[in-house]
């Protein structure tokens, strides 16, 4: 995978989509890496990168080569954790290990790829027979497992005894304090200071917009020498993107509306420009070049970048406004902040 982009933001939104619904299909996977900041050349890469992970995970599981199958299969599923051939070779690995070792771990991982596989493939066949086994397995370890299970209960059942003793005196103590006079109260300094966290919030994520619109900046600026230089690109398109990069250097103020509209609109014009670039770029004579394929991928990952960090901007946006606008937080004297868009607020 790249290592120059926010990888965390794609592995994040992935486990949320784990936690919501059981699958995703190849355009969503696809539309959500490209949100997070790879090209288009970059996931074709990666998918064929997986392929390759898959089918060495294979080979070493027919070998029962258990710990490179896993190995390979993990890498797979890093890129598609719902790439239900890989879930099950995991699982058929991990069983591996667990027959040849009687390790209580593997034959736990095992079954948990299996459930995975299910919620991909309800009703899949290889993964219900693959957790019967298991359970065949295991079952003379049951009453040991009871026995920690019960043993587990008891240490529960004293430590709540032991919580609603204690609690009862700090209940007190708390309550005791709380009829001291006070000059200022702490519920509205609370909903105060929630109200600066939130601002501080969008100030930061203004913040990363203006970082990876610098960044665009940059590249744009080390590549204009090159695509000059080259006879594939007219001397009128190159003066276009230099003036669409100049005028974003204007002071913006993201607390005034127009001043962000006017943004907007610069910002707009300059992609538009770097679009009929990228439009060039994708001449065979020109595409096999790799200096200009790096800076096609590069300017890509920058306008993904730049939408993401955007819509969350906006986000943010949405939630400070939101709540200033509520009572008591409408008493605190705090105005609303435009949405980095041509579009009114929603």
């Amino acid at each position: 995978m790249p290592k120059d982009i926010s990888l965390s933001d794609y592995m994040e939104q992935l486990v949320k989509i784990q936690a919501n619904t059981g699958s995703i299909n190849a355009d969503q996977l696809k539309e959500l890496a490209l949100e997070c900041g790879f090209s288009e050349y970059e996931w074709e890469q990666l998918q064929a990168e997986a392929e390759i992970n898959h089918k060495n995970g294979k080979g070493h599981l027919e070998y029962k080569n258990y710990e490179e199958a896993i190995r390979h299969f993990d890498l797979v599923l890093q890129i598609n954790p719902f790439h239900s051939p890989s879930l099950f070779g995991m699982a058929q690995a991990h069983q591996g290990q667990y027959q040849k070792e009687r390790n209580r771990k593997s034959a736990k991982l095992a079954r948990a790829y299996a459930n995975r596989l299910l919620r991909v493939k309800p009703g899949d066949t290889q993964a219900i027979q693959l957790i019967k086994q298991l359970n065949k397995g295991q079952s003379l370890g049951k009453p040991r497992i009871a026995l920690a299970a019960v043993g587990v209960m008891l240490i529960l059942a004293i430590g709540l005894a032991v919580f609603f003793l204690t609690g009862r005196d700090q209940v007190t103590i708390r309550t005791e304090t709380e009829v001291i006079p006070l000059t200022s109260s702490p519920v509205s300094d609370e909903k105060y200071n929630e109200v600066i966290r939130l601002r501080e919030a969008v100030r930061r994520q203004w913040a990363q917009v203006e970082n990876v619109m610098q960044r665009r900046s940059d590249v744009v600026t080390l590549i204009t020498p090159l695509i000059r230089a080259s006879e594939h690109f007219e001397e009128e398109m190159i003066d276009k993107v230099i003036q669409a990069q100049k005028a974003l250097e204007d002071e913006v103020d993201p607390h005034q509306s127009q001043s962000l509209v006017e943004f907007h609109q610069k910002n707009q014009e300059l992609s538009s420009q770097l679009n009929l670039v990228l439009e060039t770029l994708k001449d065979p004579q020109l595409n096999t070049v790799k200096r200009y394929r790096d800076f096609q991928v590069q300017i890509e990952r920058s306008e993904n970048r730049i939408s993401i960090e955007r819509k969350r901007y906006n986000e943010a946006v949405e939630k400070y406004n939101g709540l200033i606008q509520q009572k008591p937080y409408d008493t605190f004297g705090f105005e609303t902040l435009p949405y980095f868009a041509q579009q009114t607020q929603p």
